[in-house]
C-alpha cells in the first residue's frame, strides 16, 4: 500500500467492498500491460496477481464490483466502469483491457 501512495495513486478509504472479491476472473497479460499504461501511467510496474486484484477491489465502487460479478461470464464484451474515469472490457470470465471512459465514448460514437 505504501508503494501505491509513493506512486501518487489515490485510493478511496471509504471502500464498502470489504469481503467482496474478484473470484473466478482471469486478468490477462494484455490487461495488466494496458492497466500500467493507461491507469498507472507507467510501463514498468510489476504487479502480483493478488496485489492487483486487491487494488482493483479498493478502486471499484460497490455497485461497479457487483455489476462486474454479474456480467463477467457473458460471451459478448461487457463494459464495466472502473472508478470514475476508466472502463474495463470483460468477457468469458477474463478482463481484456482498460480504456479511459471519455475516449471510449467518443470511439463508440464514431462507430455508430
Amino acid at each position: 500500500m505504501l508503494l501505491l501512495v509513493a506512486l501518487g495513486v489515490m485510493i478511496n478509504d471509504n471502500n464498502n467492498n470489504k469481503g467482496m472479491k474478484m473470484e473466478g476472473i482471469r486478468l490477462t497479460n494484455h490487461f495488466v500491460e494496458r492497466f500500467n499504461q493507461r491507469y498507472m501511467n507507467q510501463n514498468n510496474y510489476q504487479w502480483t496477481d493478488e496485489d492487483l486484484r486487491s487494488y482493483m477491489t479498493m478502486v471499484f465502487k460497490p455497485y461497479q464490483l457487483r455489476h462486474l460479478m454479474r456480467r463477467k461470464n457473458f460471451s459478448d464484451p461487457q463494459y464495466i466502469y472502473f472508478g470514475s474515469k476508466h472502463t474495463l472490457v470483460v468477457r468469458n470470465n477474463s478482463v481484456i483491457t482498460i480504456y479511459d471512459s471519455s475516449k471510449l465514448k467518443s470511439r463508440q460514437r464514431r462507430n455508430v
